[in-house]
């Protein structure tokens, strides 16, 4: 992996290649050390899937980077879609602590 300061996961759909994605241990293993190294990364959407420990398909499980401590499921019909309300717990390179808030 190059050196890079950050990292930027746009959107898209990565559980159409569950299977290429999942195999590439060496792309999956550089990206999760880097950031438990520290390197920032910003993913929305199909990179956020992508940070997840896997993604089920069926019976299948298919392992991606690890960062998150989450799974993904691929359903016969979408699920979960719209915003969410999140909060920051700790320190990063994008959003304020929840103890820094102005409005707290």
């Amino acid at each position: 992996m190059p050196e890079i300061d950050a990292l930027y996961i746009g959107g898209g759909f990565p559980e159409t290649h569950l299977e290429r994605l999942s195999a590439n241990e060496v792309f999956r293993g550089s990206l999760r050390s880097a950031v438990e190294a520290g390197l920032p990364v910003y993913a929305e959407c199909g990179g956020l899937m992508f940070l997840c420990r896997g993604i089920r398909k069926g019976k299948n499980f298919f392992p991606w980077w690890g960062v998150s401590f989450r799974d993904c499921s691929w359903d016969k019909s979408p699920q979960g879609h719209g915003y969410t309300l999140m909060e920051c717990v700790g320190p990063n390179p994008f959003f304020p602590d929840r103890n820094d808030h102005p409005w707290t």
